[in-house]
């Protein structure tokens, strides 16, 4: 591997009753191959990237621009305000600017980002004013004037978001009101004609994640809490999901599906990281569209705990996994397609009892990564460390 800066954005801090620190790793690769470990401290360099307050950076959510640079969507802890920081380089050193956009209402619950084909942000999120969930479309790259706001649905949470071909948001969130899964496909850019809402799905579900096939196709993996407690794997058969569909559980072992992260393989196969049975770190690769035959599932040796998961595919379609196992952030990269050998594990950062909400990362090119997440009092960092294993 030659050695190339990655980017890890961190957003974090002091605990109440322990210390935020870079870890050393479980293993780390320091040669031309995987599964060569090296127990050296990884090579890191730590960047505040909003040292004046303290409370920014509740439930972050982050996308890497085409040039690599971050861009964070979170909620201010103190204010409850919707915030977005715009890095001006691709380590947030210089030329950084973070704007309020709304200003009508709180962000609560979960918040979403994703970027148009020209690099705008488009984010959803819980809004206090009408316990709404609602999209934010911004009409330049630092989200400080024209911006759309948008109603997606009423008593919502727990929705994800991707942009289509011709940047038209799509979204999947769950009904509180009467416990379905949604899908909310909007007819332009700013959902301003020509939306469809379909009713994909029942149960009390969430969280989700999701990615569009080659055709615009939504295909979602989320779980499904009480009675069945399992992973779900959603195949539109349409762009709006208003026909052809197919509804898969293709693991039921046990309470498990949680913190699902999906990412289309080649020929639109889903491979889908989780929180499996007893805990651990599962991946689940798909053996049909519809993720009803043919599936192969893997844990991980030395994985651990997979909880707030973020899955990326390389060029050769090997899974590495950001995650949290209730103490270190960690970084799994595969060694091939299943994670079933040469697999390297590194420990980022040791920040124990950080919560469950959060972590959150993005990948660009299945291995620069965006590793976002809040612990109160010190606020956003950043870590760039110099291999793909990061060790």
């Amino acid at each position: 591997m030659n050695n190339r800066w990655l980017a890890i954005t961190l957003l974090a801090s002091v605990c109440l009753s322990g210390t935020f620190l870079p870890s050393r790793p479980a293993s780390a690769d320091d040669g031309d191959s995987l599964g060569q470990t090296d127990q050296r401290r990884p090579s890191s360099t730590w960047v505040a990237l909003d040292p004046a307050d303290p409370g920014s950076g509740w439930m972050p959510l982050i996308a890497l621009n085409r040039g690599g640079r971050p861009v964070v969507a979170y909620r201010h802890e103190r204010t409850g305000r919707l915030k977005v920081l715009v890095c001006g380089d691709t380590v947030c050193s210089k030329g950084n600017t973070i704007r309020t956009p709304f200003a009508g209402g709180y962000s609560v619950g979960e918040t979403k980002v994703a970027l148009s084909s020209t690099g705008l942000p488009v984010i959803s999120f819980g809004n206090s004013t009408n316990q709404s969930l609602s999209l934010l479309v911004c009409e330049n790259a630092a989200c400080d004037s024209g911006n759309s706001l948008v109603l997606v649905a009423l008593d919502a949470h727990l929705g994800t978001l991707a942009l289509d071909s011709d940047d038209r948001p799509v979204l999947v969130y769950r009904s509180n009101s009467d416990a379905t899964v949604n899908v909310f496909t909007c007819g332009d850019r700013t959902c301003s004609t020509g939306n469809v809402r379909t009713v994909v799905d029942d149960g009390i579900a969430g969280p989700f994640s999701m990615q569009l096939d080659s055709a615009g196709r939504p295909i979602v993996a989320y779980f499904v809490s009480a009675p069945y407690y399992d992973l779900r794997v959603l195949a539109c058969g349409n762009k709006t999901c208003t026909a052809g569909n197919s509804v898969a559980s293709p693991y039921t072992d046990g309470w498990v599906g949680s913190y699902p992260s999906l990412r289309l393989a080649r020929h639109g196969l889903p491979v889908v990281a989780f929180y499996g049975n007893d805990g651990q770190l599962t991946i689940l690769r798909c053996g049909s569209r519809s993720c009803d035959s043919g599936n192969v599932t893997t844990v991980p040796e030395g994985a651990g705990s997979g909880l707030l998961n973020q899955l990326a595919l390389d060029h050769q379609v090997r899974p590495s996994v950001v995650y949290y196992d209730r103490e270190h952030v960690r970084l799994l990269v595969c060694g091939d397609s299943l994670c079933a050998r040469g697999n390297v594990v590194t420990n980022l950062a040791l920040l124990p009892g950080i919560g469950l909400e959060f972590m959150a990362a993005a990948h660009r090119h299945g291995h620069d990564r965006a590793i976002a997440i809040y612990v109160p009092r010190v606020g956003p960092h950043l870590l760039r460390c110099r291999t793909i294993t990061c060790g």
